[in-house]
């Protein structure tokens, strides 16, 4: 499947995966051969229908944090809330980052976007310094300068939706781009999808899960270029960099795989191909054989 490169940097990578319900990996594939890691699959958001817009105004909701119970207790359809998470910097930047109701934010995608090496759940103080507010109720309105602030692609094209008031217990409804928020310059992809989103291939996607027991690193020229003598000469006659790779195979991890995907109610059943014996002979009363 498609892989997070992480922290080995580069440009490409596979990650060889064994489905299984005991794996930590979670995955996305299609009819068409499309298998993507949630932590770079990619899917299109369904259209929400547009209406004409509200007047906005804030609402108390006492201690109504989730976006469920936020969702009926403003009798609107989870998609129209707004799940805004502060996040700091390994340098100590504060990072807002908006996704539709619904969806979950995918810190994976949103380090390669920020450039961060680090993302921490801002502190309950950072989160009462810049909005106001108490932890559960912040939202992308009036925040200050100071936080870089990312929607992402679900929470473009809706009218009417609702988002933290930055102000403990309350909620903003009927909040529009273009009239209450500008109209961000970019709506970056770092939610992780969901079953039966629409994938790059127009086809619906399934969740699955596996353990990963190998990976393929295509690191392009991320290293080489920083090494002095890892070049090469063209026909040219100039120095160019290599163009470089890596794998690695988990011995133990494959081998504790195994028992995960072959077995029955009576234990391991080991494969031919790794049993430690095809044979077992067990003799029966041998002091008496002779």
């Amino acid at each position: 499947v498609e892989a997070d490169n992480g922290y080995i940097g580069g440009e490409y990578c596979h990650e060889f995966v064994v489905e299984s319900e005991a794996g930590e990996s979670r995955f996305f594939v299609d009819e068409k051969g499309y298998a993507a890691h949630e932590d770079v699959a990619k899917f299109t958001p369904s259209r929400l229908k547009t209406e004409p817009e509200k007047p906005m105004e804030d609402v108390e909701g006492i201690n109504i944090i989730g976006v469920e119970e936020l969702a009926e207790f403003l009798k609107i359809p989870v998609e129209s809330t707004t799940k805004t998470i502060l996040f700091e910097t390994e340098k100590g930047e504060v990072i807002a980052a908006a996704v539709r109701g619904g969806y979950d934010i995918n810190e994976a995608k949103l380090k390669k976007i920020t450039g961060a090496h680090q993302l921490n759940l801002a502190t309950p103080e950072t989160v009462k310094r810049v909005t106001g507010a108490e932890v559960g109720y912040a939202g992308m309105l009036n925040l200050p300068k100071e936080v870089r602030q990312y929607f992402d692609l679900t929470t473009a094209n809706r009218t009417n939706f609702e988002m933290g008031a930055n102000k403990t217990h309350f909620h903003t409804i009927n909040v529009n781009f273009g009239r209450d928020l500008p109209i961000p310059e970019q709506f970056y992809d770092f939610s992780s999808a969901k079953e039966g989103d629409i994938g790059p291939n127009g086809l619906p996607l399934t969740s699955k899960k596996g353990i990963e027991v190998g990976n393929i690193f295509q690191l392009g020229l991320h290293y080489s270029r920083q090494m002095h003598d890892a070049h090469f000469i063209d026909e040219k006659g100039n120095p160019q960099p290599y163009y470089m790779g890596c794998y690695g195979i988990g011995l133990a991890r494959t081998l504790a795989t195994i028992p995960e995907v072959s077995n029955d109610e009576k234990g391991i059943i080991w494969p031919e191909s790794v049993a430690p014996y095809q044979v077992h002979l067990i003799g029966l009363d041998l002091e008496d054989a002779e």
